[in-house]
């Protein structure tokens, strides 16, 4: 047996949830008899899983984040949705995009156990409000990007090529992998209602974006070389040693900017 139970009230905040009702292995109630003539196993009971999730609880769906940190000596302390290139001089961060939202799974599927000739049909998913006509439960996408952080402590120059914060490209998926989502609620051997519903909703939160060039005894620059794009966030450039310059066709686009360096070239970057 396999149950699982997610109350109204509570709420899940994750990246990727999957609520799965197991049944990986499974067997039958064996005894010998065992006498001078009768030597036999006898097989007892019946082969009858049963597996439900019970789900409303609300689910907010983190987009995941975009981390970068290089160490004095040019290594990589922590990366996570940054990838660039080092080279002799500088380190070059590729293009950051939010590719990756949260997803959300609920899975009671069919068991089969060959070798013991054991099947199970799908088990039931349920929500205890739509069964009885409450408000769903609510799974929330968040489509921005949860923090920017990126930060070389080494004595190169830190090259910044497009952010853009925002999931534009992938649409939100919820996985249900069950043939038992309805349920029969009255006499009426035909009548079955929707046992499992929810509500999808999304939601584009302020993202802050941290770009630092933290090595006081070098000289080097943090330059920009594309777009900015965090309309609703903050962008913090930071160049303990050195200057901030810019590209030609540069652009920051947010709600809040701070600027903290001994120089900043910005004759050629444009804000909005």
């Amino acid at each position: 047996m396999s149950e699982i139970n997610a109350e109204d009230g509570a709420v899940i905040t994750t990246h990727d949830l999957k609520v799965k009702a197991l049944l990986d292995a499974a067997t039958q109630s064996v005894s010998e008899i065992t006498s001078a003539v009768d030597r036999h196993d006898n097989v007892l009971g019946d082969f009858s899983p049963s597996r439900t999730i019970t789900f409303d609880a609300d689910v907010e769906l983190l987009s995941g984040r975009a981390v970068l940190i290089i160490d004095t000596d040019g290594n990589v302390l922590e990366q996570e949705g940054v990838t660039f290139t080092a080279t002799a001089s500088s380190i070059e961060v590729d293009p950051v995009a939010n590719t990756t939202p949260g997803t959300a799974s609920f899975a009671a599927p069919q068991y089969l156990n060959i070798p013991q000739l054991l099947f199970a049909p799908s088990g039931l998913i349920r929500s205890l409000n739509t069964v009885s006509g409450g408000d769903p439960f609510v799974i929330n996408f968040h489509e921005s990007l949860d923090k920017v952080h990126i930060e070389n402590r080494s004595a190169k120059d830190l090259v910044i090529d497009d952010i853009h914060v925002v999931n534009t490209t992938v649409n939100p998926t919820v996985t249900i992998n069950s043939e038992l989502i309805q349920l029969q609620l009255d006499a009426n051997l035909l009548d079955l209602e929707d046992a499992f519903g929810f509500d999808v909703t999304q939601s584009f939160g302020s993202t802050p974006i941290e770009i630092l060039q933290n090595h006081p005894q070098s000289s080097n620059v943090l330059k920009l070389a594309g777009e900015i794009d965090n309309p609703v966030g903050s962008v913090q450039l930071t160049n303990h040693g050195g200057g901030i310059v810019a590209n030609p066709g540069s652009l920051i686009r947010t709600n809040t900017l701070l600027v903290q360096s001994e120089r900043c070239q910005r004759a050629k970057l444009r804000l909005e």
